[in-house]
């Protein structure tokens, strides 16, 4: 009974035991598969923010790749943007699936992935040539690129957030977890040994003793296993990691060294662990990582955002951190770091090519500002991009004009020559205008169309305008010298004509009557006779000779212009003409007439003709009416452009001609009638002509046989300069004044 009772006891100590030693093995084992979660919790955090580095590197890549593009248009650039692209895509991706379990991140991440998209559609508007400038979009690129960065730097202060704490509550778990396991074994060793004690005391059977001992160290066995088999999964963990993983226990002596520390510092974990930094390297004690290390042994958390390690020209980003014990002694250090030398080296590309493409860009606009041609470069939607310092000075323009449209700033370059340049030249065809007068200024250009093009695509036309008005005025000048020799050549036809044809006829005459009257000389009364047409014929020579003189000395009139009140040249008239006026019973009737610039002599002269004209061709009483009205600029095509026209008209009730010979009656020595029926030289309608052309007017002339005829008198309004070399069979073209318009030229800018 005894014994039973004992063997009962010594069950029920050995039952309540293993319950307790085999809650204490799951409670350690749920202690190390939480610490593994939390190894888990703390590497996931590492890889996102891998990634977030990953991405941000990406995007430096894809933008350095997007300058180069817009500045070269070399379709590698293009090439290489699209790759940059598609790994901040997957990244992004990747990304989102990583923090899938953090609503807070994931609310991050998709901002970050509208903000990359915003950013993408500035990109291919650029790319497709949509924006006012190539590179237009720069400024809302940049902005992107900023937002995108600071919403990198957010995310990775959260994980950060989250790596101190999961770090935190592991090295907490790290502290405990061995605390709890020695617990529970302790107090499953003191029970064993109670129960021992007891089995001892009770029974003294060495078998019992020895069968006790026995579970207890297979019980040991199978807790060291565990810990080795957390070991080798914590080594895992470390050795999957990307970044360079090294961990120092409290004498410095290295206890883990990853795979990738393996990989970069060319040394095996073998070779490492159980040594120190000096004894491993002893050549690197000045090194930042061991400084780094020096400082997190004294308890401090050190972040090493730049250095230089391995060997020149390779950059690292490190963060070496101290696990204290229950004590808030540093037992431990890790140091995590990661290769930062791809990122460097597109910072330094990028600064690079900056650098360079500020170089170029001031190259660029000291030519052009320094060039003697107008040049400017409109978008396809002929907004300006820029402008030379030479198109700011003749067309005074301003910087705010820059994303103006062309009509905007110039509405009356509509449907010009500049104008229409630029449509052709949008097509894709280079245009050239070899001279034309700008509707802008009172200049003459010589102008190039020059489309710009991108992938065969037009995005923009670059403008020149080449100043070809002292040309042009030359060329004028000298055209105005051929036109005036030709009118001397047909004034020395003429005069040939005059000489051989209507001069020859009365020196003919007289030499045939002289001889006659010197064979009369018997009979005086013919003889007489013969003389008086001797005189008569010897009077038209003179007649003749005169105009001819009067004809020529027009152009050589040296006389001043002035204010010529046609009121008075026409009493003048009236009363040199009294005697015909008086014995044909002629009127003359005429309204208030307006003062004029010109010749006052040659003005007198050309109403003379005129007036002489109207009396001479009359068969009834001659009635001659004088008018006057304004002939506005526009609606008469003559070549004063600065001055409106006073239309004066003649008009008389005389024998007229046909219409056809309007043209005929103001040549020289032209005449309609015979010398028999109407006496005259036939000159004096074309000195009016010359007369007319002289004060830069027009005269023409209409009329119908027996109705009589109207000659009309145009004159300029304003002050003209009289000279002899413009006197030409067409008005000459005056110099305008700046910002005036010509009705009759083809518009042009």
């Amino acid at each position: 009974m005894l014994s039973k009772k004992i063997t009962k006891t010594s069950f029920r100590l050995f039952l309540i035991g293993f319950v307790i030693l085999v809650a204490g093995s799951f409670y350690s084992f749920y202690r190390i598969k939480y610490q593994n979660r939390l190894a888990e919790r703390v590497n996931h955090t590492n890889v996102v923010k891998l990634e977030l580095q990953k991405t941000y590197a990406h995007l430096l890549d894809a933008n350095a790749q997007l300058h180069t593009f817009l500045l070269t248009r070399d379709s590698i650039y293009f090439d290489r943007l699209m790759a940059a692209e598609e790994k901040i895509r997957l990244s992004v991706k990747l990304l989102k699936e990583l923090v899938s379990d953090n609503p807070a991140q994931r609310n991050r991440i998709d901002k970050l992935d509208s903000t990359i998209q915003t950013r993408h559609v500035y990109m291919e508007n650029d790319l497709s040539g949509k924006t006012a400038h190539y590179g237009g979009n720069a400024e809302q690129i940049k902005r992107c690129n900023e937002n995108i960065g600071a919403a990198i730097s957010a995310i990775t202060a959260e994980e950060e957030l989250l790596l101190d704490a999961r770090e935190k509550e592991q090295a907490e778990y790290q502290t405990i977890t061995p605390l709890v396991m020695l617990a529970v074994k302790l107090f499953t060793i003191m029970l064993l040994a109670f129960t021992l004690w007891h089995l001892l005391r009770e029974f003294k059977i060495k078998d019992l003793l020895q069968h006790d001992l026995a579970s207890k160290n297979e019980l040991l066995q199978k807790t060291n296993h565990d810990l080795m088999r957390q070991k080798d999964f914590n080594q895992a963990i470390l050795d999957s990691s990307m970044s360079l993983i090294a961990v120092y226990d409290k004498h410095q002596r290295y206890i883990s060294f990853n795979r990738e520390c393996e990989i970069y510092l060319g040394k095996k974990a073998t070779d490492v662990l159980g040594k120190t930094f000096p004894e491993v390297w002893p050549d690197r004690e000045s090194s930042p990582i061991y400084r780094d290390v020096q400082k997190a042994f004294k308890g401090e958390r050190v972040r090493n955002l730049q250095y230089q390690a391995i060997s020149p020209g390779r950059y690292f980003e490190s963060q070496t951190i101290p696990l204290f014990d229950a004590n808030n002694q540093v037992h431990s250090v890790v140091c995590i770091a990661h290769e930062t030398t791809h990122v460097i080296e597109a910072q330094q590309a990028l600064e690079k090519l900056n650098a360079e493409l500020t170089v170029r860009k001031e190259f660029a606009e000291t030519l052009l500002d320094n060039s003697v041609d107008i040049i400017s470069v409109l978008d396809t939607a002929l907004k300006f991009i820029s402008f030379n310092r030479k198109a700011a000075e003749v067309y005074a323009m301003t910087p705010d004009m820059i994303g103006k449209r062309l009509l905007d700033v110039f509405p009356t370059a509509y449907n010009s020559a500049t104008h229409r340049g630029l449509e052709d030249a949008l097509k894709g065809n280079p245009v050239y205008n070899l001279k034309h007068h700008s509707v802008l200024l009172d200049k003459f250009f010589e102008s190039f169309f020059i489309p710009l093009k991108a992938n065969d695509e037009v995005y923009a036309v670059m403008m020149i305008h080449h100043d070809v008005t002292a040309i042009h005025v030359a060329s004028e000048k000298l055209h105005e010298r051929n036109l005036e020799l030709e009118r001397s050549n047909q004034a020395l036809e003429q005069f040939a004509y005059v000489a051989s044809h209507d001069m020859r006829e009365p020196l003919r005459k007289i030499r045939t009557f002289a001889t006659m009257a010197g064979q009369s000389l018997h009979d005086p009364e013919r003889a007489v006779g013969y003389l008086g047409k001797i005189f008569s014929s010897a009077e038209r020579m003179a007649n003749l000779i005169q105009d001819v003189l009067n004809y020529s000395l027009i152009n050589r009139n040296n006389e001043p212009a002035e204010n010529v009140d046609l009121n008075a040249i026409l009493r003048q008239v009236e009363t040199d003409l009294e005697l015909v006026i008086s014995s044909k019973n002629a009127t003359i009737t005429y309204p208030s007439l307006p003062v004029v610039h010109g010749s006052s002599l040659q003005l007198a002269q050309l109403f003379m003709n005129l007036i002489s004209n109207s009396l001479k061709f009359s068969v009834d009483v001659p009635a001659i009416t004088i008018t006057c009205e304004l002939a506005l600029n526009q609606f008469f095509p003559v070549y004063n452009y600065d001055s409106d026209y006073y239309k004066i008209s003649v008009t008389d009730n005389g024998i007229g001609f046909e219409q056809q010979y309007a043209e005929h009656v103001f040549e020289v020595f032209r005449r309609l009638h015979p010398q028999s029926e109407f006496k005259g030289t036939g000159i004096g309608l074309a000195i009016c002509r010359r007369i007319v052309q002289h004060h830069q007017g027009v005269i023409t002339a209409t009329s119908e046989p027996g109705k009589g005829s109207t000659f009309t008198i145009y004159l300029p309004m304003n002050p003209v300069k009289i000279n002899v070399q413009n006197a030409t069979s067409e008005a000459p073209i005056r110099e305008r004044k700046s910002g005036t318009h010509d009705p009759f030229n083809s518009v042009s800018a």
